[in-house]
């Protein structure tokens, strides 16, 4: 419950004599709070810091009361405190209720008391509907913190108190400070004046610092009153800090509205300010779209005007515009193709912009989530005549839209619980079986994660293949439904499966299992005998038969298209000479460059061993930093497109290298898919996440090319020079 401070028993002894004093207010009207009101005590500075007492009560229906230590207006001292606080509530029933508690504070921030729930608290304290309370402070110790602090002031007037709408809102012109584009944004929520410090996003920008520090928001009237509160900053990139019930909106016309206006001023004071290269959430992928409105000042009450369509990531958007009860309402619309049997959603932080060519833009948050084809509303984004006579020229304005997709969840049915399988559509049901078998040899010689693969065989249009796998001196046995491309499987497999092992000696061992499968790769026993009993008690002249006895259950045909083309990729290339190839040698094959990262495969002949791999090949920048999920298969391909297939998952957050250094034995390579001393290798890669940091200095330009149908063979067209980092 007092997440801003540390409560705990303190010595008795102090630096210093001990500093006391009281505060006193009488909280009102309390049996019409309402959830986030507050009413604030006036502010007393003591000992070089203000304090004020603030009575509010929270959605759980709880009265608080913080006891705000913070700064003088002009000052930038930073206190470390040690105190001692009794709070006392008072009645003119003599009924009384105290608490004590002893804390270490840091100013700047609040300290919360809890004190009882709305309901008793006006039962047994409040006489007409108020009750006095009295806080008691002590401190113990006093220590000034020495730290450097950046501070700057933002006014804004907001304007027409008397016809705001519940939900409208205003913001300030961005103004930057210490490398940040700053403004203050308003609003009327419901009965109160929300208040907010907006850290503005900005094309062609990092967007990437890290900022804390403090920001006290004043109002002033005529008479001399004054409000203030303040709020501490931590804020990771473009964002907002601030109070979504700074004052009664009653109280803002009653005190501080002046011909229909009032002035907002934020005093900020940042105390750390630094990138943030990684940031919160995995922010994969940000684009912008910008769609330009003509016409506007002809567009009647309900009217939309509809953007071109733009396709990001291969997902097409558009923007859209209408004009709603006076107001400007922006949609996004996420025209995403569903595929059947598959579920997504795009989680997405999307930055809507108005901009005028008069240089004046205004800007608004709003959390996104699309599923299907969904659509992104921002209703009341600034009233209408107001855009006409401060954005609007030559009956032109330009909507951005600045979108960080952060996550895109994929939930294909066909890779769900066997339990949901009969929600499927089914189109073909039936029940087979099939034998399968092959013969191990060189069991002596196994290394551990050694593989050997049986012939892929053709059961019911399905390909089947058996592997045996010496792991941790045990033999696994897989069986593979083996679809030849990760990015196309379309089916749904049951099977029941009696693995057994074989021996000419009469020796024999069985297993019988469920199977499942709905993605490529195989299932099997890990650990079916020890190696050491394999060879003891099975083996005969070094070799051993395993069996697969297959009764396939069922079997569902999936409507799947392949997967967008942004998500996917293939390497293929022909390895050459590999007779000739020596120990340790790599053959690279740099084919493709995906999300501004060079893949590849590489072969290597690794201690008798086929070593195969997917390889991240270029070096990061300095504070650049990359997270990419994905699923590969990578396959060798012989004679007759005879091939042997492994499959895998990893996550790459530096340059490096994925797959099998055991893949097959070399010597098995040559003699059994050489091609005149060739043989290729492919690698099919599913990206399923991409989170990127970019370097600390990149940049963007853009440039419009227009009239194309004039242009000249060879004729050249150029953008308007800009300087980024000192370089034209």
């Amino acid at each position: 419950m007092f997440p801003l401070y540390n409560e705990f028993l303190l010595p008795a002894v102090s630096s210093g004599p001990r500093k006391k004093f009281s505060l006193t207010y009488a909280a009102k009207n309390l049996s019409q709070f309402v959830a986030g009101e507050k009413q604030f005590s006036n502010e007393k500075v003591l000992f070089g810091i203000p304090w004020r007492l603030v009575v509010f009560e929270n959605h759980d229906e709880i009265v608080g009361l913080s006891l705000s230590c913070g700064q003088c207006v002009q000052d930038s001292r930073k206190w470390s405190l040690s105190i001692e606080v009794e709070l006392k509530l008072m009645s003119s029933s003599e009924k009384g209720f105290s608490k004590v508690r002893r804390l270490l504070v840091k100013t700047l921030t609040k300290i919360e008391l809890q004190l009882l729930d709305t309901e008793d608290l006006i039962e047994n304290f409040v006489s007409a509907e108020s009750v006095r309370i009295q806080v008691d402070v002590k401190i113990l110790e006093q220590k000034e913190l020495k730290y450097e602090t950046k501070i700057f002031e933002l006014t804004y007037p907001i304007q027409n108190l008397a016809r705001f709408e519940n939900r409208e809102s205003q913001s300030s012109d961005v103004r930057e400070c210490f490398k940040v584009p700053w403004s203050i944004f308003v609003e009327k929520n419901h009965d109160f004046l929300s208040c907010h410090l907006m850290y503005e996003k900005e094309l062609c920008t990092p967007n990437d610092w890290h900022i804390q520090g403090v920001c006290t928001f004043y109002l002033k009237s005529d008479e001399g009153k004054s409000f203030c509160n303040f709020y501490e900053i931590d804020l990771k990139g473009p964002g907002t800090s601030g109070d979504d019930h700074f004052i009664k909106w009653e109280d803002l016309i009653r005190n501080y509205s002046i011909d229909d206006s009032v002035t907002v001023i934020a005093r900020v004071q940042i105390t750390s300010l630094k990138r943030s290269f990684m940031k919160e959430g995995p922010i994969s992928k940000s684009f912008v779209i910008s769609q330009q409105f003509g016409g506007i000042s002809s567009v009647l009450e309900g009217e939309t005007l509809i953007g071109s369509e733009e396709k990001r990531f291969n997902i097409p958007w558009t923007i859209k515009m209408q004009r709603r009860s006076g107001f400007v309402v922006i949609f996004l619309y996420c025209r995403r193709k569903s595929y059947p049997h598959q579920i997504w959603t795009v989680y997405a932080k999307c930055w809507f912009k108005l901009v005028s060519a008069n240089g004046k833009s205004l800007m608004r948050l709003q959390n996104a989530v699309f599923q299907c084809e969904d659509t992104c509303e921002l209703d009341k984004f600034t009233r209408w005549e107001d855009m006409m006579t401060d954005y609007a020229i030559d009956d032109y304005v330009t909507i951005e839209a600045h979108v960080e997709i952060y996550d895109i969840v994929e939930k294909d049915i066909d890779l769900l619980a066997p339990s949901l399988s009969n929600a499927l559509d089914e189109q073909t049901f039936y029940a087979g079986s099939f034998f399968s078998a092959f013969t191990i040899s060189n069991i002596s010689r196994f290394e551990d994660d050694e593989k050997q693969w049986g012939n892929t065989e053709k059961r019911y249009n399905i390909p089947w293949r058996l592997r045996a796998k010496k792991s941790f001196d045990f033999l696994e046995i897989n069986l593979f439904c083996d679809e030849e491309n990760i990015m196309t499987t379309n089916k749904l497999v049951e099977a029941e499966c009696t693995f057994c092992l074989v021996s000419s000696n009469g020796n024999s061992l069985k297993q019988k299992l469920k199977l499942y499968f709905g993605r490529p790769g195989g299932q099997g026993v890990c650990r079916l005998v020890e190696w050491s009993e394999l060879e003891e008690d099975y083996a005969v002249n070094d070799r051993v038969v395993i069996e697969a006895h297959v009764k396939i259950k069922k079997v569902r045909e999936l409507s799947h298209e392949p997967l967008p083309i942004e998500r996917s990729c293939v390497l293929s290339h022909t390895v050459r000479n590999i007779a000739n190839m020596e120990e340790s040698n790599f053959i690279f094959n740099i084919t493709e460059e995906w999300y501004y990262v060079l893949w590849g495969i590489s072969l290597k002949c690794n201690s008798g061993f086929v070593e195969l791999q997917l390889n991240w090949e270029n070096e990061l920048f300095e504070n650049e930093s990359w997270t990419i999920q994905t699923r590969f298969q990578l396959s060798l391909i012989g004679a007759n497109e005879k091939r042997i297939t492994q499959y895998f998952e990893h996550t790459f957050d530096k340059p490096g290298s994925s797959g099998d250094s055991k893949f097959l034995r070399w010597e098995d390579m040559v003699n059994n898919y050489a091609i005149e001393d060739s043989v290729r290798v492919e690698a099919c890669v599913r990206f399923i996440h991409v989170i990127a940091t970019p370097p600390q200095k990149s940049f963007a330009m853009f440039y419009t090319l227009g009239n194309l149908s004039n242009v000249l063979e060879e004729e050249h067209h150029f953008s308007l020079t800009e300087k980024h980092f000192e370089i034209p």
